[in-house]
Parts: structure tokens; C-alpha cells; sequence
């Protein structure tokens, strides 16, 4: 393989693919010799190099091209190396490193390739140090500055997105020609000033139990009743799966629930709508709108911009890229099996490797994209983006339809139904100044640097490596389950885990233990395939208490619900 000091000081060109792999190989000496400083050990350095470059390289000199971001995590920092795809090829090598929940500073080597044909690249000058990866530096970047010059024994320079291709880097870049010593030495250099930016995120480590705090004590300031524990099921079904529904009683907060989040986010207009579901709707056209073939326009809907706005802005590369959520408003005044049967079945379908649904929405018929009354273009099919969330609200009453198991599989369901009056009504304060401004911890952590809802195999087997023992759980359960004709795949025991993982990685993680995590998915992913009359569902819902015992006390107590209404009602269902 060319060495790296060579190729970089003689500007030699490369094929992307030769070009991209010696700059991977170096950048991973940066990340070795950085977490060597932190004293990661040694085997834990060979999986990050081994997962950094198995997927990509063909031969020791060359790569394929794969857009999935390598991720890892040591020594309480993810790391994300450069995906490079085919069909939008950046142009640098870069690795990112960031403490868990740090929000939008993070630890960077960068590299750009240059060219001049868009077949070779040359090795551009390096930079490295602290970066702002979906937000400008603020009023506290002298502050910031300081505190890496003191750490790193030198002043370091910021570099703009017109230097650097990022929001803003804040410490060293040397070219070809500035350099004199090896290669070693160059990637020892590199090393001390990431560590030297680690001590600095150190000091900017949010408080975790803090960001907790004030997403629930948001809502108590506002009147609204929800418990950690609720706020933090709801967090984690979101990220970990991009919908949820949230059930209950009428006038419980269910819908403030959702536009209090998007709050919390800074989402404004543009990325969150409410949208109040119809009970004339009978298919996908009062949300997706039609072509009329009379007028030769689309009629399209605002549901209809809102979906192609976050496409847009997810495909455009745009950064920041913002999450658009869209809650669905008493989505069982109507059938969902009538009007939302695209969207779930699109969502089910799996993503690609840029992360849209694989899967596409049919909106017309025409050739190629048809325009609205006021010029909006619509394409004849849509793939949904990653950065799209859906949240429904349901009120459990009799002028509404039930649910069949498949929409209730196709999501996190949580109940809303505990009315606690005492001391009611509560007292509102006013919101201290600065106390309810955009959580940028909270933010980060939800989009997962740019990758949003789209979990991977790859996610949810290092989720379930350590997690063995809810796994043997699960196993035990769908064994239970098997001769009642209601056991339950794959996908269940991934989104279970993946809700496992989004909310042990993010701030709200204290609210949950590890066994009321899991209780809380299993309920949710399980449970909503009973239902029916009291022959059918009684055997499995014993068995599912006879399985959470006094363990897992939620799964326990709602199985217990659902069995006394069947015995009843001669009938169950799960919401």
C-alpha cells in the first residue's frame, strides 16, 4: 500500500478508492495513538479497526464503496468514521468523535481530497481538533478557545466552512509542505491535540440527569401531568422507531406530550405539524393528496409539502438537517388500515443505504413530476427520509375504531389513562428566562449525528451482545407463546432491543432501570397482538404472567387487564 507521508507531501493523485483507503488507514493512527493516551486497551483498538475497514476495503490497497457510517464507541466516546457511497461521494475522509449526549462539539480529523477530473484525488492539508458539527460556535467561543489553549499549550486558530467543509474547527491545519517530521510523529501530534480537546469537552459535559429534568419539569410548568418514566418510554419509541402511538383517555395531554418535545428540539412550523384526522377518510388522498386529470394539476395537501419538505431536506445534504415530526390528531376517528395503509407498509419496508424507506408511496400515474396549483412539483413516487417522525393519538372511547394488530405491531404503543386529581389543578409558573430555550443535548442524541430513525442489524447486534440475558428472556417468552399460535419474530426482539439501546444512550437513561426498560418494550411490542375472545386469549395471557412473575411488573399488571376484560366482555384487545 502507498504510504501515507509519501503520497500526501508529493500530491500524488490516486483512484478514489486508493486514495480513500490510505487516508482511512491514517486517520485510524490518529484514533489508535489517541485512545492509546486514554489508556483503551489494545483489543479494543483491533474490533474499531477491524469494523473501520473490513466493510470497505477489497484488497489492503483499495475500498468499495458502502454508505453505512462505521460507528463504535470507547472510553465513553462514539466514534464515526466517513461512509463513502457511490451515489454521493464526498470528497474527504473524516472522523468524528463524540462524548455521548455532548450535543453538537465534537473531536474531528479531517482530510479533503482534491481533484481536478473527479477520477484522481491528491491528499489535501489536515485538520484536526474541536468541531462544530450542526450548530455555529456561540457567544462562547472566546470562552472555549481559551480553555483548548490552556489545555494544548498553544493558541489554535478557527477555520471556517469555506476552509475547513465544516460549521467551524477550532484548532490546527497543516499542509504538505509545513510538515518535516514522520508519520508517526505527524499522527502523535494529532493525537495530543484530540486529547487535549477531550479535556475540554469534559468541562462542556452536560449535566445527563439535568436534560432529564427539564424535559419533564417543562411539562410540569405548563400544567401537564406526565412522570419521568413517561417521558423517557416516549423519548426512546421515537428514536428508536420513528412511530408512536400514544393511547388514552381524552384530555390527558397526549397531544401536548408530542408538541412539547418538538419544543424542546426547536422545531418551529416548518418541522412539526399537527394534523386532525378526518372521520370521512376512507383512503390515502385526504393526506396525500390526487392528480386531477380535468385540470391536468395535482391536488395536493399540506400533510403532502410537509412529507416532501423533509425529503428535500434530508436528500439535500443540508446542515443542520432537522427532524419534521407530524402528529396524526385522533388517528382512529377514521380506519388506519384505510388511509395510512401506504405510509406503514413504506416504513416497514426497510432503508437504503442513504436512508430513504426502500419501499415508495405511489402518488400519480404522469411521467416524471406533475405541479400543483401554485407551482410545487410532486414526483410520481416518494421514499420517506429518516428524519421523519410520526406520532398518532388515540382516544379509547365508542365513537372511535379499534386498531387491528397490524397497525399496533407497526409501532410503539404507550398508554396515557393515569389521572392522578390530587392537588389538582397545579399550580403553572412561569418559565424562568433561558429555561425553556432548544436542548441541544437532547437534539443531538435524538438525530444520531444525521442518521435519525434508521437502525441498523449492525445497531442492534452490539445492543444485544450485552444485553444476553434479555435476549434468553425474549426466547423464554415466544417458547411460551409458540403453542398459542402468538409468538413473534425477529423484528419484535429488534425493536425491543433497539428501544433498549436509544434509551441507555441517551440523556434520559436514568429514568428507566435496565428491567423496566425492557418491561416497557415488551409490553408495548408483545402484547398488542392479543386479541379476541375470552378461548382464544386466556392460555397466552396467563402465560405471559406466569412469564413477568413480580419481575416485570408492567407487562405483568396489562396482561392482568387485558385477561379481566375478556373474562367480562368476552373479548380483549390491547387498546
Amino acid at each position: 500500500m502507498p504510504d501515507f507521508l509519501t503520497v500526501w507531501q508529493s500530491g500524488t493523485a490516486l483512484e478514489a478508492p486508493e486514495a480513500i483507503a490510505v487516508a482511512r488507514r491514517f486517520t485510524l493512527d490518529c484514533v489508535r495513538e489517541f485512545l492509546r493516551q486514554r489508556g483503551v486497551a489494545e483489543e479494543r483498538w483491533r474490533s474499531i479497526e477491524q469494523g473501520a475497514l473490513k466493510r470497505y476495503l477489497v484488497s489492503p490497497e483499495r475500498v468499495r464503496y458502502y454508505g453505512e457510517t462505521p460507528q463504535f464507541e470507547a472510553d465513553g466516546m462514539v466514534l464515526y468514521f466517513k461512509a463513502f457511497s457511490g451515489e454521493r461521494f464526498g470528497r474527504y475522509e473524516r472522523v468524528m468523535l463524540f462524548r455521548r449526549n455532548q450535543g453538537p462539539i465534537g473531536l474531528v480529523v479531517r482530510i479533503p481530497l482534491e481533484t481536478r477530473n473527479d477520477v484522481h484525488f491528491s491528499l489535501g492539508p489536515i485538520y484536526a481538533g474541536l468541531l462544530w458539527w450542526s450548530t455555529d460556535p456561540g457567544a462562547d467561543r472566546s470562552g472555549i478557545q481559551t480553555a483548548l489553549a490552556e489545555a494544548w499549550g498553544e493558541e489554535p486558530a478557527w477555520f471556517a466552512k469555506q476552509e475547513c467543509g465544516e460549521r467551524a474547527i477550532l484548532g490546527w491545519r497543516v499542509r504538505p509542505t509545513e510538515w518535516d517530521g514522520s508519520k508517526s510523529e505527524l499522527a502523535v501530534r494529532i493525537a495530543g491535540l484530540l486529547t487535549a480537546g477531550a479535556a475540554v469537552l469534559d468541562r462542556l459535559q452536560p449535566d445527563e440527569s439535568a436534560t432529564a429534568r427539564s424535559l419533564h419539569e417543562r411539562l410540569l410548568r405548563r400544567g401537564y401531568r406526565f412522570s419521568p418514566e413517561q417521558v423517557a418510554t416516549f423519548y426512546a419509541a421515537l428514536k428508536a422507531k420513528g412511530f408512536v402511538i400514544l393511547s388514552g383517555l381524552s384530555g390527558t395531554g397526549k397531544t401536548k406530550l408530542a408538541q412539547e418535545f418538538a419544543a424542546a428540539l426547536g422545531l418551529d412550523d416548518d418541522h412539526f405539524r399537527l394534523e386532525p384526522v378526518k372521520p370521512d377518510w376512507r383512503d390515502n388522498t385526504g393526506l396525500m393528496g390526487y392528480w386531477n386529470p380535468v385540470t391536468g394539476e395535482y391536488v395536493t395537501t399540506d400533510f403532502l409539502r410537509f412529507l416532501l419538505a423533509a425529503a428535500e431536506e434530508y436528500g439535500s445534504a443540508r446542515i443542520p438537517v432537522r427532524p419534521y415530526i407530524v402528529v396524526l390528531d385522533e388517528m382512529n376517528l377514521a380506519r388506519v388500515e384505510y388511509y395510512l395503509a401506504d405510509i406503514l407498509s413504506v416504513l416497514e419496508s426497510g432503508r437504503r443505504e442513504d436512508g430513504f424507506t426502500r419501499g415508495e408511496i405511489y402518488l400519480h400515474g404522469r411521467p416524471g413530476d406533475v405541479l400543483t396549483s401554485d407551482g410545487l412539483r410532486v414526483p410520481p413516487r416518494l421514499r420517506l427520509p429518516p428524519n421523519l417522525y410520526f406520532v398518532g393519538t388515540v382516544n379509547v372511547d365508542e365513537t372511535t375504531f379499534a386498531f387491528s394488530p397490524k397497525v399496533l405491531d407497526r409501532a410503539f404503543t404507550i398508554e396515557v389513562k393515569d389521572v392522578d386529581l390530587t392537588d389538582y389543578p397545579p399550580e403553572v409558573e412561569p418559565t424562568p428566562a433561558g429555561e425553556d430555550g432548544v436542548d441541544e443535548a437532547l437534539l443531538a442524541d435524538f438525530t444520531r449525528q444525521g442518521r435519525f430513525a434508521q437502525i441498523t442489524k449492525a445497531d442492534v447486534a452490539a445492543w444485544g451482545r450485552s444485553r444476553r440475558e434479555y435476549v434468553a428472556l425474549l426466547d423464554e417468552l415466544n417458547q411460551a407463546l409458540l403453542p398459542h399460535d402468538l409468538g413473534f419474530g425477529y423484528r419484535v426482539v429488534d425493536e425491543i432491543l433497539a428501544f433498549m439501546g436509544a434509551l441507555r444512550e441517551s440523556p434520559l437513561q436514568d429514568a428507566l432501570s435496565e428491567d423496566e426498560a425492557f418491561d416497557a418494550a415488551v409490553m408495548m411490542k408483545v402484547l398488542p397482538k392479543f386479541h379476541g375472545p375470552l378461548n382464544r386469549v386466556k392460555a397466552p395471557l396467563e402465560a405471559v404472567m406466569d412469564w413477568a412473575g413480580e419481575r416485570f411488573k408492567k407487562t405483568r399488571k396489562k396482561a392482568a387487564q387485558m385477561l379481566e376484560r375478556a373474562k367480562l366482555a368476552g373479548h380483549t384487545r390491547f387498546a
